[in-house]
């Protein structure tokens, strides 16, 4: 059904950036927002297309410090206004990183509580 929410676990807005490795290149995205299953990142690069067949490596640190590095693969594709943002759905995900994710994304503020150093 056109509208129907597909998402199967909860999502929380972010704002740090995702590196993308491409062979020999990697490409920076901002984030937006992350769940224990995939994550939406915006793209803007020299690239004309997202290929949905092929299987993107990406790495990124949590505020809280953990570091994911991950395989996925492009769900849906969103253009808007030049602007087009990319939800990808992870495919490796070992179940120690998703229990770091399901605690990021479910703790109180993002995760920002346990473990974070003000400075």
């Amino acid at each position: 059904m056109p509208g129907q929410e597909r998402r199967r676990s909860d999502r929380h807005p972010i704002d740090f950036f995702v590196q993308e490795i491409l062979g020999d290149r990697t490409y920076l995205h901002p984030a937006i927002n992350l769940s224990a299953d995939g994550i939406y990142i915006l793209v803007s690069d020299d690239r004309k297309a997202v290929d949905g067949d092929l299987p993107m490596t990406l790495e990124f640190t949590l505020p809280n410090g953990q570091p994911i590095a991950v395989t996925g693969m492009v769900a849906w594709v969103d253009d808007r206004g030049g602007q087009r943002g990319v939800g990808i759905q992870f495919t490796d995900l070992q179940a120690a990183q998703r229990e770091v994710l399901d605690a990021y994304v479910l703790a109180p503020a993002g995760g920002l509580d346990e473990g974070r150093v003000s400075a």
